[in-house]
């Protein structure tokens, strides 16, 4: 049969049952192998229950993006397979590691030995890990990197204890390969060596997806960051509803995070703060006027970012003019409010919500 016959009758098989259709014969083994080997997964966690829950999720998140998803479950016999049989990670073009890279650890040792063996031409690989002693492979193309640190997990008061080093951060923004990046939990970082000017090492970086999960690094260091990456496109922060005992050492008020973000604001497109009005301690400030960002296409945020809070003797149908603070590009705009929140736009200004596409 033609290829593309095999490929139609293959999509209606479950992505379980391929590795049975592959035993069935020569020749579909061969159309059927590069499907199964195209997409792997692999997520370490110690509770199995926890395990499975998790990788449900990710494997649904993977696959509504890039396609089918192969998972890893004995890391061990997966290596020895793909060592054994060097066509089989020919045939790798998208990969996602989540481990803990203990380097003392049997699964970090079977992960890197793994990465190692991977094609230098992947489209997408995904590493996400608690970072310790190791340090990020330089010579794997990274598309995506995800880094949990010890000590940044939102668990009792913050001491400076954990403070990481300039030079390991900027690091990792430089991995030439890298488009996507998340930190877990920067809240702490304080680290910016004041002998150094801001903007110094200005568009160094290839990255046009960051994310702050936890909440923005203080100080200098927000400001510093945003000006490395060339051309930022995405950008997404957040903070825990149980991380209120840091609000006193997180002065990142809306007005700040706004400034920050003005080195890119040639080229950001979606910009989504979430879960930050359930948290104390910062300025009662809005972003203001968002018309710089002239490429903005996509924005969450809490509604008092946007316009100041309505107190009790403000009217309460009466809606707060957000449009006036929105650009013109915006073609998307979610907004979080508090559980009480009420809100009944008057009827005069329905023509304002049409004409904005919000």
């Amino acid at each position: 049969m033609p290829v593309e016959l095999y490929r139609l009758i293959t999509s209606y098989v479950s992505h379980d049952s391929l590795f049975a259709l592959a035993l069935t014969s020569t020749t579909i083994k061969y159309q059927v192998t590069p499907m199964i080997y195209r997409f792997l997964h692999f997520h370490e966690e110690e509770d199995p229950r926890g395990q499975f829950l998790q990788q449900v999720s990710h494997l649904s998140e993977w696959e509504k993006r890039l396609g089918r998803v192969s998972a890893i479950y004995q890391l061990p016999l997966f290596l020895r397979t793909i060592m054994e049989s060097p066509i089989l990670r020919s045939h790798i073009q998208v990969a996602d590691f989540q481990w803990h890279s203990d380097i003392h650890s049997d699964t970090h040792a079977d992960v890197s030995q793994i990465l190692d063996l991977l094609p230098r031409d992947l489209k997408f690989l995904h590493l996400s890990m608690y970072q310790y002693e190791y340090l990020l492979p330089s010579t794997i193309p990274i598309t995506s990197l995800q880094l949990h640190y010890p000590g940044g997990l939102g668990v009792g008061i913050w001491d400076g204890e954990f403070d990481l080093p300039f030079e390991r951060v900027y690091s990792v923004f430089q991995i030439p390969t890298l488009r996507h990046l998340t930190y877990i939990d920067p809240r702490h970082w304080d680290h910016f060596p004041r002998a150094i000017t801001l903007g110094a090492r200005a568009k160094t970086s290839n990255i046009t997806s960051l994310s702050f999960v936890g909440g923005a690094p203080i100080g200098e260091d927000f400001s510093e960051m945003m000006t490395w990456p060339a051309s930022l496109k995405t950008f997404h922060m957040s903070i825990n509803p149980d991380d209120t005992h840091i609000g006193d050492r997180n002065p990142m008020s809306p007005e700040r995070l706004r400034q920050g973000l003005l080195p890119q604001r040639a080229s950001l497109e979606e910009i989504f703060i979430g879960r930050i009005w359930q948290c104390g301690g910062r300025e009662l400030t809005t972003l203001g006027h968002l018309h710089e960002f002239s490429a903005l296409k996509r924005l969450g945020v809490a509604v008092e970012y946007l316009v100041p809070w309505l107190g009790e003797e403000d009217d309460p149908d009466a809606a707060p003019d957000i449009y006036e603070v929105l650009p013109s590009t915006l073609e998307e705009l979610q907004l979080e409010v508090p559980p009480s929140f009420q809100w009944s736009p008057p009827i005069h200004r329905k023509k304002y919500w049409s004409r904005s596409k919000n």
